[in-house]
């Protein structure tokens, strides 16, 4: 069904063999858990620190497991996606272990401190493009027997009835 701009299942759905973007004949299904908790828990981070974020988050996640289709074309740019995130991320990796070296220069270690944090810079940029290019489907709410997710195209929602 469809709730707004979101597309509401149930916890363990296998969707139609459609492109949930474009709603064109799936080339591949895509096999996925999702995860969420209510977005509140985000404020552990910055209280009492990561690490008990972490172990909440584990303990009050919900979870969906969704088959989905994706067509040849939103496929291949997911996969284009997921590569140069890796590109962008190995990039990283070697800017910092180039500025760590320059860093042993004294003539050079001002530009090895820049080289390095470009390479941090290029690692965090990485990561962030991997985890945005290689979700379909994002959960935006879930409870005991539904979940909303975010990300799927007009086309393919408006195969779905409306929620009333």
């Amino acid at each position: 069904m469809q709730d707004g701009n979101l597309l509401l299942v149930r916890k363990k759905v296998e969707l139609p063999p459609r492109c949930v973007k474009c709603n064109a004949p799936a080339h591949t299904m895509w096999r996925k858990k999702l995860y969420w908790h209510p977005p509140g828990f985000y404020l552990l981070i910055v209280m009492p620190g990561i690490l008990i974020y972490a172990i909440v988050a584990l303990i009050v996640r919900q979870r969906a497991e969704v088959l989905a289709g994706l067509c040849r074309e939103h496929r291949s740019r997911r996969l284009r996606g997921i590569a140069a995130a890796w590109l962008i991320a190995i990039l990283g990796i070697f800017l910092i272990v180039a500025g760590i070296v320059m860093q042993g220069d004294r003539r050079r270690e001002t530009q090895g401190i820049l080289v390095l944090l470009l390479g941090v810079a290029c690692l965090l940029i990485g990561a962030v493009v991997g985890i945005v290019v290689a979700r379909v489907l994002v959960p935006k709410k879930m409870d005991g027997e539904f979940a909303w997710l975010k990300g799927a195209g007009l086309e393919f929602l408006a195969t779905f009835p409306r929620v009333n």
